[in-house]
């Protein structure tokens, strides 16, 4: 108010009584003054002049005794700084810091404080009194002070403050035990203000004294050292202690940064304690105990390996005094991204080359050019010249060609006696700087921690910036630093040589003349073409300047501007159709420079066995629980009717079981047709799927041996029982409480069985179903009554839930009687069925039809019938389905579910038996591409597949293929892999007049769809390739990212007009389109020997609404999707330019591994950097 100018004032009014508390609740019953400013008036800014001024450097620990002078009270700190360059940056009016400035002899606050607490010790003991100041600005203000200990309240007591400041000093007392919580409040003017302390007891010191008596922080590469350290406790005596010790490139820190402690933890078992006032007036307190709990004996260990984001670290420690903060990376850092014979090297990358959103997350190269003493203009080149028996490399002295990433790593060095302890190693050869890090801790558990930093360097340096690869075709170049930190100028001739690494035999040289003043830099530039002639080059590079000399030798892979290209062409046909099937497409639609080609042809005459071998998916449960058991007895049933009912299953199933199965019999989709895939199973995240896979297949046969049948069964069962209650429940796990879908769920199963095994259940089983309907139908009366009180309370209900659904639905088909206490309910349920047809999903529809069937309204369930037809769409490979149900990726795959409702309706409804053939068709085509993971699903799809319609396994697969003046044939028995399936597979090779068939004709001579592929294998200039693609299609295109002056950011597509410059960002967006949901996708982006990955880190990543695994090698980054769902996807991601020449982008791979038959690639692409 004393800021305030009376001439700003428009009006004041005064608020009393209810006109205060209703708009300001508590704070308002001794009323409301509301001051109103007139418009476009301005605060006056609190404008003085400065108490203290000084200068400061910074990253200097600064001296504020001045302070101590100045008088207690509000302070604002004003901070300017100047930049090499003069320019001027500074907080700002709004950015200075405000802070309360007072002493701890005031006798009251600095300013108005509310509440003031200011700690001076939290952890006492016997010895060491607790103390802090506490007091508030309030005057006549009666403080409340409880004390908290061991879940109750110890003391308590009231003070009396008046705008003061006092000492409070609490000693420690054995009824304290580990700490106790101190709780100070008080209520002024209708609001509540209160101050939590937490007093520790003081712990004894477990930090090991860890100090260096021998440690040289500035080596040379390849120098052999011995660092000596010493380890005390904390009352001074040698410690008796183990010790890891490991040192490491710093600029790996750059690819993934963390912080390291190694920390004992003491709980206090301390405990929150809060008073407050609700704005309506009410006061509650609170005190937060830990709920009472059977307390056993907890497993005690030790863990070293923490994962986090894909990336698994080594260790997660903390030291109780100091934390690791992360060094600046030099310039010349070197780091490799795989260090194992035969894997390909990465660079290191100087920490000014990573903007700030890449740090921590991405390995750039970007190569600037230093400012040099002299521009070199005599530049002298050699021919490359290869006589027979031609120069050999000579041996250099100190050349550099170990660059390991880590310098060593000793987990397990013990103390002598004296608590030392010594280790020797022998520096790497890259000029980088260095992190020691050490861990120590004795059998009582102290611990301690010693970081340090090693720089390894030369007075005359060279370093490189080396590719990861080349590629045959590329005009690239290497670029290099030469750096002078002598006292005198140096001129030389830096040396580019290439050397047949097998033999050392000198392939080419190339000199380049340098001059580098004194403590100053320059950089050399060799560029050359790359040949065929060699799959991986030994590159020297060496910088002599007479005195002075430095070199590094690298292994440098080459790979071909050749690609391995598998392309595909799916071959679906129907029951007793032929269809011809145009090759024109193939082998880069049969361009000339396609070589060393293979062409496979994979059939399966009758898919619908691939349904019978997903029932051991439900045969035996990994979980237990309630759906997973009501699914295993339901599968085992089926299993049983199936092997009775059809004796044709049995005979094959015995066939495999006797031959012991062949090589593809049991092998999971995943595991099949390695040879035509991109991408081996082996480097897929997908290993273990697929073993499972194969196990549950491999387990077929035993699926319909009678006595494991029913040992199954029985055991089934008795899971199932287990887990109903009383009230006739199944809950979801055992322990939990009762669910009514759950319960609905296993209900339906049970009604579902008698249906298809035309016997009547168990008398056990009748049991657990009569109980189960008993909860159903008092759930059912609950929610009645319950509507009943909304609708009295003005409530409009239209329609009802889908468990009032799903319970209509099981009475429709069950024929369960529904009890005369429910007769009511169950008529007001049905009322509101008629709804459904306007705005119900496919699901309600198809419930409808047939609960309106079974209750005598046909004509209700034909408008139901006619509005699902309505909904369907139909093609000649699919068959049936909704395009909107085209995902399967909902939880447990409901489209699938919804589908197969649907197709019941239809057959109960009847007339409709050639759309259900169709809408199994479309079921069948989902086992192609998709794995069946879900035990709801797949019980689902089975029951549709070989329970409603006609019997699909009756037919014998009956295909003839004919290419060309081949005939193969899925009957004969000489020719199929697998009996049955009639499975047939067989590949022709360069020589095979059969590769210059222009078509392929597919006759299927019975009943029941049919498919396969064509795969068409040969090399090719990545340069030739054109793109190809179907139901699987990828698209690759390449943008580069421009800043405008506004700080706008945008991407221009990259033409051959475009220009390119080293350090530019580029953006690689990958167009993903599929015409239907495929499983286990896996896509694999080549990328050009110039640019570098921004995000070098492997692992799981999220995306534009999906999610997948990315692997970032040295040529290109491959992406896999556990699932996709059909439609368009969009991926991009990004690299940067790191190197000037022509380069091929390389090309964009992409293929289903659950269904190979479907992939795609993009087309090649050069890049021109300037």
């Amino acid at each position: 108010m004393s800021k305030l100018n009376p001439t700003d004032v428009e009006s004041i009014t005064v608020l009393k009584g209810d006109s205060a508390t209703v708009g300001y609740g508590s704070r308002g019953v001794n009323g409301v003054v509301l001051i109103k400013t007139k418009k476009n008036v301005k605060a006056d800014k609190d404008i003085k002049q400065p108490v203290l001024e000084g200068k400061f450097n910074a990253n200097v620990q600064q001296d504020f005794s001045a302070w101590s002078k100045l008088p207690s009270g509000n302070y604002r700190l004003e901070l300017s700084v100047c930049d090499s360059l003069g320019r001027e940056e500074n907080n700002g009016e709004y950015g200075s810091s405000g802070f309360l400035l007072f002493s701890k002899n005031d006798k009251r606050p600095a300013a108005f404080t509310e509440l003031f607490y200011f700690k001076e010790n939290e952890e006492f003991d016997a010895r060491y009194p607790a103390s802090f100041l506490i007091g508030t600005s309030y005057k006549d203000v009666y403080m409340l002070m409880d004390i908290f200990c061991e879940q109750k309240r110890i003391e308590s007591r009231t003070m009396q403050l008046s705008d003061t400041i006092f000492r409070m000093e609490i000693p420690y007392q054995e009824k304290y035990g580990k700490g106790i919580t101190v709780l100070f409040s008080f209520v002024k003017g209708g609001e509540m203000y209160s101050e939590q302390v937490f007093l520790k007891k003081r712990q004894p010191n477990h930090t090991l004294d860890m100090k260096w008596e021998v440690f040289r922080d500035r080596l040379r590469p390849g120098q052999k050292e011995e660092w000596r350290l010493v380890i005390k406790t904390p009352q001074g005596t040698p410690a008796a202690a183990e010790m890891l010790a490991t040192m490491y490139d710093a600029s790996l820190d750059k690819i993934y940064s963390q912080n390291q402690f190694l920390r004992v933890y003491y709980p206090d078992n301390q405990y929150g304690v809060y008073r407050n006032a609700s704005r309506y007036d009410t006061n509650y307190f609170s005190f937060y105990f830990p709920l009472n709990a059977w307390k056993v004996p907890a497993w005690h260990f030790d863990y070293f390996i923490f994962p986090f984001n894909g990336v698994v670290e080594l260790l997660q420690i903390v030291d109780d005094e100091a934390l690791l903060q992360e060094p600046p990376v030099m310039a010349y850092g070197v780091t490799r991204n795989k260090s194992m014979t035969g894997a390909l090297r990465v660079r290191g990358i100087s920490n000014s080359m990573a903007s700030a959103e890449e740090v921590g997350q991405a390995v750039e190269v970007k190569y600037v050019p230093v400012e040099s003493s002299d521009t070199v203009e005599d530049v002298v080149f050699e021919e490359e010249l290869i006589p027979i028996g031609g120069e050999t490399l000579q041996p250099m002295a100190e050349l550099r060609t170990n660059f390991a990433e880590t310098a060593f790593f000793y987990p397990q060095l013990l103390t002598n006696e004296q608590g030392e302890i010594a280790f020797s190693f022998t520096m790497p050869q890259s000029l980088t700087r260095w992190n020691f890090r050490g861990y120590s801790h004795t059998k009582d558990m102290m611990t301690g921690m010693l970081d340090g930093t090693a720089v390894t360097a030369k007075e005359f340096m060279l370093m490189p910036n080396m590719p990861r690869f080349v590629r045959v075709g590329d005009k690239t170049q290497i670029a290099a630093t030469i750096s002078n930190m002598a006292n005198k100028e140096v001129k030389g001739t830096a040396t580019l040589t290439f050397f047949n690494p097998i033999n050392e035999k000198v392939i080419s040289t190339q000199r380049q003349k340098f001059v580098v003043e004194a403590g100053k830099t320059t950089s050399v530039d060799f560029r050359f073409d790359v040949t065929d002639r060699y799959d991986l080059l030994g590159v020297r590079m060496v910088a002599d300047g007479g005195t002075f000399s430095d070199g590094e030798q690298h292994l440098l892979p080459v790979l071909s501007n050749k690609e391995f290209i598998t392309e595909t062409l799916a071959m679906p046909v129907r029951g007793e159709e032929t269809r011809t099937f145009s090759l024109d497409s193939l082998f880069n639609g049969n361009n000339r420079t396609a070589t060393d080609r293979r062409l496979t042809v994979e059939f399966t005459g009758n898919p619908a066995w691939y349904a019978v071998q997903a029932l051991p998916v439900l045969s035996q449960p990994t979980t237990d629980n309630a759906i997973s058991w009501a699914t295993a007895f339901y599968a085992n049933s089926l299993a049983g009717f199936i092997a009775n009912s059809q004796p044709r299953i049995k005979a094959v199933f015995d066939s495999w079981r006797l031959a012991g199965g062949t090589k593809e019999t049991f092998l999971s989709q995943l595991q099949k047709n390695q040879s035509v895939k991109n991408i081996l199973l082996d480097e897929s995240p997908w290993l273990m799927e697929a073993a499972t896979e194969a196990e549950q297949q491999a387990r077929i046969a035993t699926l319909f041996d009678v006595n494991q049948l029913n040992n199954r069964n029985l055991a089934a069962f008795t899971k199932l029982k287990d887990l109903q209650g009383e009230d006739g429940a199944w809950s979801w796990y055992k322990g939990m409480p009762g669910s009514r879908y759950i319960t609905a769920y296993v209900t339906e199963l049970l009604v579902h069985l008698p249906l298809l095994t035309k016997e009547a259940l168990s008398a056990d089983a009748a049991g657990l179903l009569q109980n189960a309907f008993g909860y159903l139908h008092q759930e059912a009366l609950d929610e009645y009554h319950t509507i009943l009180k909304a609708e009295k309370n003005g409530a409009k209900i239209t329609t009802i839930s889908d468990a009032a659904m799903r319970y209509l639905y099981l009475i429709a088909i069950s024929g369960e009687k529904v009890p005369a206490r429910n007769e009511v309910a169950y008529r007001y349920f049905l009322s509101k069925i008629a709804r459904n047809l306007e705005n119900g999903t496919m699901a309600r529809k198809a419930q409808s039809a047939i609960i309106l069937l079974k209750t005598g309204r046909k004509a209700a369930a034909n408008e139901f019938i006619a509005s699902i037809k309505e909904h369907l769409v139909q093609t000649d490979e699919m068959g049936a389905h909704f395009a909107f149900y085209a995902n399967p990726y909902a939880w447990g795959m409901l489209p699938v579910s919804t589908h197969v409702e649907v197709m019941e309706a239809l057959m109960m409804v009847g007339g409709n038996e050639t759309l259900v053939e169709e809408m199994k068709l479309w079921l069948l085509k989902q086992k192609q591409a998709t794995s069946w993971d879900s035990p709801v699903a797949t019980a689902d799809a089975v029951y549709a597949l070989l329970c409603q319609g006609s019997n699909l396994l009756d037919n014998q697969g009956d295909v003839r293929i004919t290419l060309g003046n081949k005939v193969l044939e899925t009957v004969s028995p000489t020719k199929t892999t697998v009996h049955g399936l009639g499975y047939i597979k067989e590949t022709f090779t360069q020589e095979n007049p059969v590769l210059k068939a222009k078509s392929i004709t597919v006759e299927k001579r019975d009943a029941g769809i049919a498919w396969g592929a064509v795969y068409a294998q040969y090399l090719s200039p990545v340069s030739d390739v054109k793109q190809q693609g179907g139901e699987l299609n990828v698209e690759k295109a390449l943008f580069v990212e421009r800043v405008a002056a506004d700080g706008q950011k945008s991407l221009q597509p990259i033409t051959e007009s475009a220009h390119l410059s080293i350090g530019d960002k580029v953006v690689s967006r990958l167009t993903i389109r599929l015409d239907r949901a495929m499983d286990f996708v896996q896509l694999k982006d080549q990328r050009g020997a110039c640019f570098e990955p921004i995000g070098a880190l492997s692992g799981y990543r999220w995306n534009s609404g999906f999610s997948y695994y990315v692997e970032v090698e040295d040529a290109a980054t491959n992406f896999f999707f556990d699932r996709l769902g059909k439609g368009v996807h969009v991926l991009e991601y990004s690299y940067r330019v790191a190197r000037g020449g022509t380069y091929e982008t390389g090309l964009a791979t992409i293929q289903c591994a659950y269904a190979p038959e479907y992939a795609s690639h993009s087309t090649g692409g050069t890049v021109v950097i300037k």
